[in-house]
């Protein structure tokens, strides 16, 4: 078929009719329907002359009617439209299903590659987004009582499903979330925080202040963060919280995996979080063990013992030392692998 309103003028056309005895439909148990679609070749969607930033690739539609003895005589017993294309270089799927006498009705929207950026260029806004522009890879939105297939044979599942990956602010967001009858999911995680840009200038203007000041600190040492999740069930048969998190804080690496609490008690769980994944690590201390050891004034010292000032002392075990804090008539133990001596007041706390 040529149509002059669109650019290619050839595309492909289809329509068909249908009647059909129906057994559940009101006398006198038929029912008509018609479809019809347009479709362009692959790989050459058309467009709509004088607006060349809508391309589509198929519009199709599907209508059933049941004629009745009461007005308005005929009843809609079925409908379907489908299309797709993209608008600004944005891909575009809508869909939409309704069967009255199966009680199902579902509605289906995706939208890929989107940059607001680049769509305001196109369309000849001045304007400079940085890093507050939107960019959409991929973004569904669903809703069917039960699951149903479009003309096209895609299926929508059951269930109010709102699904996207986006960049914002240059930081990579996931969402998704389920809604259904017995309850909902949700589902939602950032990756690499502080690289993006923003915070990166934070970093940068806090940097220059601590070296300014002649303070030996790499802030970017100390706080970084590369991921974090939660994912909330609350079904009729479960209930269920999982957090995931990985950064540094304070110069420690907090490294959780899928990690379930009470959902009860958020409080508790992130307290204790914050106490055993970053102020453990700062204030962990031991106890240095002591013992006593004699001594005897001697200008020199037999075997096994040691002078110190006018006086000899057994040797301190391996790995022990004396006098570390002002008593030299006490071996002092050292810190194990990973532990600071701070020789708190004598006491070998460390």
């Amino acid at each position: 078929m040529r149509l002059s309103f669109l650019e290619p003028t050839d595309i492909t056309f289809s329509m068909g009719a249908t009647v059909a005895y129906d057994t559940t439909a009101p006398p006198p148990g038929v029912s008509f329907g018609l479809r019809a679609s347009v479709s362009a070749a692959p790989g050459a969607p058309f467009r709509i002359v004088g607006f060349p930033w809508i391309s589509i690739n198929y519009i199709g539609a599907s209508v059933a009617l049941t004629p009745t003895g009461v007005v308005p005589f005929v009843l809609l017993r079925s409908f379907d439209f489908e299309a797709s294309g993209s608008i600004l270089d944005v891909a575009i799927t809508v869909a939409v299903t309704f069967d009255q006498p199966k009680g199902d009705f579902g509605i289906l929207f995706t939208l890929a590659n989107l940059d607001l950026q680049r769509m305001l260029n196109a369309i000849g806004v001045n304007a400079n987004l940085g890093p507050f522009n939107v960019v959409v890879s991929n973004a569904a939105f669903s809703f069917a009582r039960q699951d149903v297939r479009t003309m096209s044979n895609t299926v929508i599942p059951a269930g109010l499903r709102i699904k996207a990956n986006l960049v914002w602010l240059t930081i990579p967001f996931s969402f998704e979330t389920v809604v259904s009858t017995d309850g909902f999911i949700l589902d939602v995680s950032a990756s690499q925080v502080t690289s993006a840009p923003i915070f990166q200038g934070v970093f940068n203007a806090v940097q220059s202040v601590l070296d300014t000041l002649s303070i030996n600190v790499k802030i970017r040492d100390l706080f970084q963060l590369n991921y974090v999740r939660m994912y909330l069930v609350m079904r009729k048969s479960q209930v269920a919280f999982k957090f995931s998190l990985q950064a540094v804080v304070l110069g420690v690496t907090i490294n959780i995996n899928d990690v379930g609490f009470d959902i009860t008690k958020p409080g508790e769980f992130f307290t204790n979080l914050l106490k055993e994944e970053v102020l453990k690590p700062l204030t962990a201390a031991c106890t240095k063990n002591t013992i006593p050891r004699g001594s005897s004034p001697i200008d020199s010292c037999p075997a096994g013992q040691e002078k110190q000032g006018a006086l000899c002392y057994p040797l301190c075990p391996t790995d022990w030392q004396y006098g570390s804090y002002g008593k030299l008539s006490i071996c002092y133990q050292n810190c194990p692998p990973g532990y600071r001596d701070d020789g708190v007041d004598g006491t070998g706390l460390t």
